[in-house]
């Protein structure tokens, strides 16, 4: 289990707040100085980002999807959905090729797992932050 805390940059953080044998791994993104957004990733959504993040040209890639999704998908909703979709068919693809994501679908098939979660922490890390309202 990670910890990523806002203060790294987004770079592990030794301990956890949470104990015990949960697949879900907790972020805290921040939103703006006073708020903090928390996304936890089920366990496809982290093997994703860790193999994102062992690899700097998946991560340069990723990061210019999420801000072409910025210019075509103006509604923050949309940008989510089409980015969960994008990253499933990347994490079906990858399960051709590696092996850590081949052994996912020879154990537990084919059926679509949400990336959602991963698509709104992805967002929230690359885009810049929203405005205020009033």
């Amino acid at each position: 289990m990670r910890f990523i805390g806002p203060a790294t940059g987004g770079q592990p953080v030794a301990g956890s707040p949470f104990i015990g044998g949960s697949l879900e791994k907790p972020l805290y993104l921040r939103r703006n100085q006073r708020e903090r957004l928390r996304v936890s990733l089920n366990r496809y959504e982290q093997m994703l980002l860790d193999y994102v993040h062992e690899h700097p040209d998946e991560t340069d890639f990723w990061r210019n999807q999420v801000t072409a999704l910025r210019e075509s998908h103006p509604e923050h909703i949309r940008r989510v959905e089409e980015l969960n979709r994008m990253l499933w068919g990347y994490y079906v693809e990858r399960g051709r090729h590696v092996a850590r994501f081949a052994t996912v679908f020879s154990r537990e098939g084919h059926a679509t797992i949400s990336m959602r979660n991963l698509a709104e922490y992805l967002i929230e890390r690359w885009s810049p932050p929203r405005g205020r309202i009033g």
